[in-house]
C-alpha cells in the first residue's frame, strides 16, 4: 500500500493521516469507513484460484464454470463514524509455479506420455509351434523349384531320347541293307514311338512294309511253282513286280511260269510201219476226207497267247470306261508281257496315262 507510483483512489485520508490508495471501504489503520466523493459502483472481484498444471490429454475439456456475480453495492457519502478498529485480513494468495519455457521458443513442448507398464517376460516354449507360411510365399517358393526340376528332367530325358533315336535309326539302316524288311519295320516303329514326327523313320517303315508284302507275294509264287500251277505263279510274281520292279526272284518266277504256260505240246511220234491190209468183210472207206476235216486243216493255227492278250485288253478297256486309269494301265502292261505285239495294248496304256494326267490337271485347277 506504500507504492508511491500509484494515484490515490479517493481524495480523503484516514483520521490518522495516512494516505490511502486503491478501492477500500474501511481504513486498515484506523478502521473508519472511507467517505466516497460520489456514489460509485463497486464490484467485488471473483476469487481467483491458483492455476494447476495438468498432463495434456487428447480429450475434450469440460466447460469452465464462470464465477457468480455479486450484487452491486451503492455507498453514499456520510460523516465518518468512529468505531473500534478491526483489522481486515487479506486472503493469502498461493502462487502456482510457472511452467518451464523451452530453450528455443520455436520448438513446441511435446506432450508428456505416461509410462506404460511392460508385461512380464515369459519363459521360451521348449516345443515351439512353427508359424504357418502364407499361400503367396508358398507359391513363390514352389514355382521356381518345379520349373527347375522340369527343365532338368526334360534336358536329361531329351538327351537320352536323341541318343536312343540315333542308335535305332542306325540299326534300321543295317536291316535295310541286308535286306531284312521285318527287322527294319520293327525298329522304325520303335523310333516312331519315341518321336511320331520323325520323317526318315516314317519313310523307312513304309518302304519296309512294302518290302514285306513283296516277299510274301514271292513266297506265294514259289509255292504255286512247286505245285506246277504256273498260272498262279505268274499272277503272284506279276503283283510282286508291280510293287518292286527290280526283285530278281519275282522276275525269274514270272519268266519260268510264262515259258511253261506257252510251251507247245510235243507231237506223238509217227510209226513208219505200213498201213494194215484191207479186210474183205468191211466196206471200203472213201478216199475223200470229210468236209469237217478239210475245214480244220484249212483253218490257221491260233496262238493261245493272243487269246489271253485280247482278253486282257478288253478288261483294260472296261477299267478305262469306269475311270480306273491305274487298273487299265496294269492290264495293258500285262498284255504286253504276254505278247510283245499284242494288238491294242500300247494304245490302251497311252490313252489311260493321258486321261489320268488330264484328271490330275483338272483337280489342281479346281
Amino acid at each position: 500500500m506504500d507504492n508511491i507510483d500509484q494515484e490515490p483512489a479517493f481524495a480523503e485520508a484516514c483520521s490518522k493521516g495516512h494516505r490511502l490508495f486503491g478501492r477500500v471501504k474501511y481504513c486498515p489503520f484506523c478502521g473508519v469507513a472511507v467517505a466516497q466523493p460520489n456514489a460509485t459502483t463497486v464490484q467485488a472481484d471473483a476469487p481467483s484460484s491458483p492455476p494447476v498444471v495438468a498432463p495434456q490429454k487428447n480429450e475434450i475439456a469440460a466447460p469452465i464454470p464462470q464465477p457468480a456475480v455479486q450484487p452491486e453495492i451503492k455507498v453514499t457519502a456520510s460523516e465518518p463514524v468512529r468505531s473500534v478498529q478491526t483489522p481486515i485480513l487479506e486472503p493469502i494468495k498461493v502462487l502456482a509455479p510457472e511452467p518451464e519455457q523451452p530453450a528455443h521458443p520455436e520448438t513446441k513442448q511435446q506432450p508428456q506420455v505416461p509410462p506404460t507398464q511392460q508385461p512380464p517376460l515369459e519363459s521360451p516354449d521348449p516345443n515351439p509351434v512353427p508359424t504357418p507360411i502364407s499361400r503367396g510365399w508358398l507359391w513363390f517358393l514352389l514355382i521356381p523349384l518345379v520349373l527347375g526340376l522340369a527343365s532338368a528332367i526334360y534336358f536329361f530325358l531329351g538327351e537320352n531320347k536323341d541318343k536312343k533315336i540315333d542308335r535305332l535309326m542306325k540299326q534300321a539302316r543295317e536291316c535295310e541293307t541286308t535286306p531284312d524288311w521285318r527287322c527294319a519295320a520293327d525298329v522304325s516303329a520303335q523310333v516312331l514311338q519315341l518321336d511320331p514326327r520323325h520323317i526318315p523313320a516314317r519313310s523307312l517303315r513304309e518302304k519296309a512294309l512294302a518290302g514285306i508284302e513283296v516277299n510274301d507275294l514271292v513266297t506265294q509264287a514259289q509255292d504255286c511253282a512247286a505245285r506246277k500251277n504256273w498260272k498262279c505263279a505268274r499272277q503272284k510274281s506279276g503283283e510282286a513286280l508291280r510293287k518292286d520292279p527290280y526283285n530278281a526272284e519275282a522276275v525269274r518266277l514270272k519268266g519260268r511260269s510264262e515259258e511253261e504256260m506257252y510251251r507247245k505240246p510235243e507231237l506223238a511220234p509217227v510209226s513208219q510201219s505200213s498201213p494194215p491190209a484191207p479186210r474183205p468183210d468191211l466196206p471200203v472207206a472213201s478216199s475223200v476226207p470229210p468236209r469237217q476235216e478239210l475245214a480244220a486243216q484249212a483253218a490257221p493255227q491260233i496262238d493261245p497267247r493272243q487269246i489271253e492278250c485280247k482278253a486282257m485288253v478288253k478288261a483294260g478297256e472296261k477299267a478305262l470306261t469306269s475311270r480306273s486309269y491305274d487298273a487299265a494301265m496294269d492290264q495293258a502292261r500285262e498284255a504286253l508281257t504276254v505278247l510283245n505285239n499284242c494288238p491294242g495294248a500300247k494304245e490302251l496304256e497311252e490313252t489311260a496315262r493321258r486321261m489320268k494326267n488330264e484328271a490330275r490337271r483338272a483337280f489342281r485347277i479346281e
